[in-house]
């Protein structure tokens, strides 16, 4: 498990060092910095990722690499100077782009991004216990999935190597199907999955199937009563079950990455959501890291999971009433939550008198 993490010069982040555990939640307000953090930890490892594919060399416990940005995986921008400082890279290493992983299992390992020659970028991997693990694509150290808002209404097969290089990308819309198509082939999996959902939305069920001789799409479809629809039917907190769950029982990633799942469900299905990921992480033990700045969201799953307050790209830990100071911050008290809960210390009352 991964128990700390240390960002530097990523974006706006100057330097956050992040203490982990098994389910946490990066709340605070809109461009406060969660997903900069979130997007840092995905593009270390897809920079690892990538130094694999393009054969790069341990040298003892390091591993340095050149990159074009065609190579990378995965990137947050298309232009990638814009990660650096100052949207520049240097050639000085110290001034790089840096992210720090300590896991508990495989000790830590550094990944360094700086400017190389010809318009490519020098990265550099300290830590091979740990950094072998990064680099793995087959078995992913993590995987983003961003939150759903819809799907095509058809998807042609892809090939998995194709599936598997969109999935650790974040490209959730372009291979739902093909996503749930490679684990039906995996019984345990599917059938894991199947049971994880019906857990929570029991009165449906999914179907998936591709004959390549015949079809030229993926035939996805749901059951709800009797009936068979389209998945793209679906409403968007079961699209989002789908999506979060078929990502971690197909790779299994040590670390899911979820920005902003509960975005566009309504209050109820936010909480169903919560419901979910908490069982995920009792069955599977999988570590999560969540951004969110939903009242409901964090209501329902607060009570299990590590809450780090983000606001301005840092870390607020000393806090009075720290839980109400939150909720200000990200909008979620409104003016009768503050005053019956003492935020508002005397209300002033103005009287108009008029006479006949």
């Amino acid at each position: 498990m991964l128990e700390k993490i240390r960002i530097q010069r990523f974006k706006n982040i100057s330097d956050i060092e992040i203490t982990l555990g098994g389910i946490n939640l990066l709340i605070g307000s809109n461009n406060a910095g969660k997903s900069s953090i979130q997007q840092a930890i995905q593009f270390a490892v897809s920079v690892a990722q990538s130094t694999k594919q393009q054969k790069a060399r341990w040298d003892k416990d390091r591993c340095p690499s050149s990159l074009s940005s065609q190579n990378l995986i995965y990137s947050p921008l298309r232009d990638i100077e814009a990660l650096a400082p100052n949207g520049r890279f240097q050639t000085n290493r110290e001034n790089g782009i840096k992210v720090t992983f300590i896991d508990i299992e495989y000790g830590q390992a550094e990944v360094t991004i700086s400017k190389g020659k010809n318009r490519n970028i020098a990265t550099n991997i300290v830590g091979k216990t740990l950094g072998t693990k990064l680099q793995d694509i087959e078995i992913p150290y993590s995987i983003i999935v961003p939150g759903l808002a819809g799907i095509p209404s058809f998807e042609e097969y892809r090939p998995p190597s194709v599936v598997r290089k969109a999935a650790a990308k974040g490209d959730s819309n372009s291979v739902f199907r093909n996503i749930l198509f490679l684990l039906k082939k995996d019984e345990i999996a599917w059938g894991k999955f199947i049971e994880k959902f019906k857990s929570v939305f029991s009165a449906y069920n999914i179907q998936v199937a591709f004959d390549k001789n015949v079809d030229e799409h993926i035939n996805a479809k749901v059951i709800h009563n009797g009936t068979k629809l389209p998945i793209d039917a679906c409403g968007t907190g079961i699209l989002q079950a789908i999506q979060l769950l078929s990502y971690y029982y197909l790779y299994k990633p040590k670390l899911l990455i979820l920005d902003e799942p509960d975005s566009h469900l309504h209050p109820n299905n936010q909480r169903l959501i919560a419901l979910l990921l908490k069982e995920l992480h009792n069955e599977t033990n999988c570590q999560m890291l969540i951004s969110t700045h939903s009242r409901h969201f964090f209501e329902a799953i607060k009570e299990n999971a590590e809450t780090h307050w983000i606001s301005n790209c840092n870390l607020i830990q000393n806090s009075d009433d720290y839980e109400r100071s939150i909720l200000i911050e990200i909008g979620a008290l409104d003016k009768g939550d503050q005053l019956r809960n003492g935020g508002i210390p005397c209300v002033l009352l103005t009287i108009l008198i008029t006479r006949d």
